[in-house]
């Protein structure tokens, strides 16, 4: 089995907070052979709130599951979406 690393994020919307057309959690699973690519949102079916979202990046580096949430940021699940801030709650390496 192929080792990967997950990192979790919080994120938080401009104003506090996500609209409540931000509701459904998901998890897509874009891997390859050789290459590990998930991606998971926790949202308010899970959390019960639209204060933050929590997003799982699973990659086969810490600096990929980095470059991945970036992207997702400003190009990706997020980019209809003021993003004010976030941060790291979870570390996992070589899961």
């Amino acid at each position: 089995m192929a080792k990967a690393t997950t990192i979790t994020w919080r994120v938080y919307g401009f104003r506090g907070d996500f609209d409540e057309t931000y509701d459904k959690s998901f998890r897509y699973d874009f891997s390859a052979p050789g290459d590990i690519r998930i991606i998971e949102c926790e949202n308010f079916d899970k959390t019960g709130h639209h204060r933050f979202a929590i997003v799982h990046i699973t990659r086969n580096t810490p600096e990929e599951c980095y470059d991945e949430f970036y992207g997702q940021i400003t190009d990706g699940i997020f980019e209809n979406y003021n993003v004010s801030e976030w941060q790291v709650v979870d570390a996992q390496y070589d899961t």
